[in-house]
């Protein structure tokens, strides 16, 4: 009944898949894969022992570990503690660099990818183009026909074809 009602609550919710996506990714790093790697990898599926003991093993030692430092209790050495401590402190570093690093190559993409829109917006409009990154002001001119040439084209494309006229067949009787 308990584990259902900490289930049950949002907070705590939050911090049982913390723990376990913080296992799991430790796990992945372990075996130099990317953190997006899907459960169901061919990598994953030979594992010894399997994927999931090993995941299931990992999170109940971060939870552990995380219970202990929360409890920071009065019976507890305080030499054991500060190991517990200084242990939980190097990992939660480690996280916030790799946190830091994907957040940043994310950032990149989305610039990247606006990039990439407005030069192809600008292409198919045949506009000049100006747009920011970073520190750099980078100019790009297209020498695509605009769309008012295209427009005008199509135009004078259907003025110019004749549209044949169906001959009435002449009813006998």
């Amino acid at each position: 009944m308990k584990a259902e009602s900490e289930l049950g609550d949002t907070p705590k919710r939050e911090e049982l898949d913390a723990a376990i996506n913080q296992a799991r990714s430790t796990l992945l790093k372990a075996l130099s894969l990317p953190t997006s790697t899907p459960d169901d990898h061919p990598k994953l599926q030979g594992l010894t022992p399997p994927f999931k003991a090993q995941l299931r093993q990992k999170s109940k030692e971060i939870l552990i570990e995380e219970e202990l430092r929360r409890r920071r209790c009065v019976n507890c050495r305080p030499d054991i503690m500060a190991i517990l401590d200084e242990m939980l402190d190097r990992r939660a570093i480690k996280m916030n660099l790799a946190n830091e690093g994907f957040e940043a190559r994310k950032k990149e993409e989305e610039v990247a990818a606006k990039k990439r829109k407005a030069e192809n917006d600008a292409q198919w409009e045949g506009n000049a183009l100006t747009f920011r990154t970073s520190a750099l002001v980078v100019s790009h001119l297209c020498f695509i026909e605009t769309r008012e040439q295209r427009v005008d084209s199509w135009r004078s494309f259907t003025n110019t074809s004749k549209k044949k006229k169906k001959q009435k067949a002449d009813v006998l009787g």
